[in-house]
């Protein structure tokens, strides 16, 4: 479903310093206006600095339309480079029925999508993937997610050689429990200084627009992660009054992190921001 508003969430950027395809930034990221699933759908943006977008030449958004199943929707979408130069876009899709599925489109140049074909499918009655980020490491593809089956969403881990799968079953992620009274709902996962991190979105408790705090989680192997004491990002009583699934990179500087985040506020509904910190 096209769509052209401002109200966006779950960023996810691709940083090259020396350019990919024409620009330094790329962003997938869904539309959610008015909170409705419907605009959901996974869209494509580029950018020389990172703040001002616009969509890549020759590029239609969204890039995937809405499922043809009713009550399925689209969401939480995921840029990751391969090691062969292409970049793929991984989504979700759910809905009121019995599986999560995650998809796979990829290409070499960001303007031309192979056509999305599903890389898992989950019976809810298992696990519920929300937030899957995906990345190489290690001579492996690595997918971390928040597990929303049960109470406490966890955080786990599948491996597979191909960004195609298959996929190994749910491996544990330990280290990243979240601070007491609130819950962990969303993440990212990216490489910084030689190590595997976690940006880990927390909320109060099934109060999921309420709040909103970004944690770090550092991993050497990829499995014990060791989780920051304070937020790097807070919300605030304005635009971001709840923090939701964002993204960070490294931009060069070995302690600058660049950060998109996604946030909801009463006055301006979902929007995008963008902040720097230490990654420290």
């Amino acid at each position: 479903m096209p769509y052209a508003g401002a109200e966006l969430v779950h960023p996810s950027v691709f940083h090259r310093a020396e350019g990919w395809n024409g620009y330094r930034f790329w962003l997938a990221v869904t539309p959610y206006a008015h909170s409705d699933a419907r605009f959901e759908n996974p869209s494509l943006y580029v950018s020389r600095d990172g703040l001002a977008w616009e969509t890549p030449p020759g590029v239609a958004n969204p890039l995937v339309p809405r499922p043809a199943l009713a009550r399925r929707y689209n969401s939480d979408c995921h840029l990751a480079p391969d090691p062969d130069g292409r970049l793929h876009l991984f989504f979700r899709t759910a809905g009121a029925d019995r599986n999560d599925q995650l998809w796979l489109m990829s290409s070499a140049d960001g303007r031309h999508w192979s056509r999305p074909r599903v890389i898992l499918d989950v019976d809810l009655a298992d696990e519920r993937q929300l937030s899957p980020a995906f990345l190489h490491a290690g001579g492996v593809w690595n997918m971390y997610y928040v597990d929303s089956s049960g109470y406490p969403p966890v955080i786990r881990r599948r491996t597979a050689a191909r960004p195609e799968g298959p996929w190994s079953g749910p491996l544990p992620v330990t280290g990243v429990a979240p601070p007491p009274d609130r819950m962990i709902w969303h993440l990212d996962a990216f490489r910084y200084q030689g190590r595997t991190v976690l940006l880990v979105d927390t909320t109060a408790i099934y109060k999921t627009s309420e709040g909103g705090e970004l944690y770090l989680a550092a991993s050497a192997d990829g499995a014990a992660f060791t989780r920051a004491a304070g937020p790097l990002l807070s919300f605030s009583r304005g635009w971001d009054r709840s923090i939701y699934r964002s993204c960070a990179l490294p931009l060069g500087d070995p302690e600058r992190l660049g950060i998109w985040y996604s946030a909801w506020g009463p006055d301006l509904g979902w929007r995008l921001g963008y902040t720097e910190a230490s990654g420290r």
